[in-house]
């Protein structure tokens, strides 16, 4: 029978750690990779806490292998909406972040686009259309950026209408 102050003590160990995972986690709403952590506690005559973190690298490994290309663009005026088919021209995988409208007035507008474009496999083409929502009418130019901070691309409300 386990007498009451290693119960009391394996339940301050796992308060300390249910404090510690959860002031230490990351909530914000973000695509990209997070290092796991992983917590595993086993019972045995004496109790084992083993905390094992491991960390998950981004698509991408040499941004400046990396490029990519706006195959073709539209905007629906009636529901407001962007469609961009991105094609990756490197080898290297790219995660789009951002596309950023700049308007007549001066503003600009960042809308999200998260997710991947694969880069190219042997021979072959890696495309990808992004839907982008509640797009104003009427942007003068955009940009879509990628995790690569110099890997972007540039159109203009010409070249999506």
């Amino acid at each position: 029978m386990v007498d009451t102050f290693t119960k009391v003590g394996f339940i301050a160990v796992i308060i300390i750690l249910v404090v510690f995972i959860w002031t230490s986690g990351d909530y914000s709403v973000d695509l990209e990779p997070k290092p796991a952590t992983t917590i595993m506690v086993t019972t045995q005559p004496t109790t084992t806490i083993s905390l094992t973190t491991t960390s998950t690298t981004t698509p991408t490994s040499d941004c400046s292998n990396a490029g990519f290309k706006l195959v073709e663009g539209s905007y629906a005026k009636s529901s407001a909406k962007l469609t961009l088919t991105l094609e990756n021209t490197k080898s290297v995988d790219l995660i789009m972040e951002y596309v950023f409208l700049e308007y007549p007035n001066n503003a600009v507008v960042r809308k999200p686009i998260k997710g991947l474009l694969e880069g190219l496999v042997l021979e072959g083409h890696n495309t990808r259309s992004f839907l982008i929502s509640q797009v104003e009418d009427k942007f003068i130019s955009g940009q879509v950026t990628t995790n690569c901070p110099d890997v972007t691309i540039d159109f203009t409300y010409s070249d999506v209408t």
